[in-house]
C-alpha cells in the first residue's frame, strides 16, 4: 500500500498543477480512456506478457522460488490486491507520469525507452537474491 501511494505522488502532484493550466494533463499521465484498438493492443500484450512470464518462472529453479529473500506465493486475497496495488502505483508511475513527460518532450519511441530502463533499475535487485532470476526481470 505504501508502494502505491509513494508511486502515484508526482503524478498527483502533476495533475494539481497543469489541470487548470493545460487541458492535456489526462493524456501525458495516460488518464484517457483507449480506444478500441487501444483495448486489442493492451489485451494483445497483456496476453504474450503473461505468456513470456510463465515461461520465465518455468526455468527458475524450485528451490530459488523458496530461498530467504523471497516472498513465496501469495496465498490470500489481501495479499493478491496488495501486490496488485503495487503493480497499478508502478503503472501510474512509469507508464503513466515518467512516460508521458518523456514523450512530451523526445517523443513516443523515447519515451517508451527510457521509461523501460528506468522501470528496469528497481527490479535488477532480484537478481541479488539469485541469478537464475534473471528471465523475470527480462519479462517485466
Amino acid at each position: 500500500m505504501i508502494e502505491f501511494v509513494l508511486l502515484s505522488i508526482p503524478s498527483l502532484i502533476y495533475a494539481l498543477v497543469k489541470r487548470g493550466k493545460t487541458s492535456d494533463w489526462q493524456r501525458v499521465l495516460a488518464l484517457v480512456w483507449p480506444t478500441a484498438r487501444g483495448w486489442g493492443l493492451g489485451l494483445g500484450a497483456a496476453t504474450v506478457g503473461a505468456g513470456l512470464g510463465w515461461l520465465a518462472l518455468r526455468g527458475v529453479p524450485p528451490e530459488v522460488m523458496t530461498a530467504q529473500g523471497t516472498t513465496g506465493a501469495i496465498t490470500s486475497v489481501v495479499g493478491g490486491l496488495m501486490v496488485a496495488l503495487r503493480a497499478v502505483g508502478e503503472e501510474v508511475f512509469f507508464r503513466g507520469f515518467l512516460q508521458g513527460l518523456a514523450e512530451r518532450r523526445w517523443g513516443a519511441v523515447a519515451g517508451v525507452v527510457i521509461q523501460a530502463v528506468v522501470f528496469t533499475l528497481p527490479h535488477l535487485a532480484l537478481l541479488t537474491v539469485n541469478m537464475a532470476l534473471a528471465p523475470l526481470v527480462v519479462t517485466q
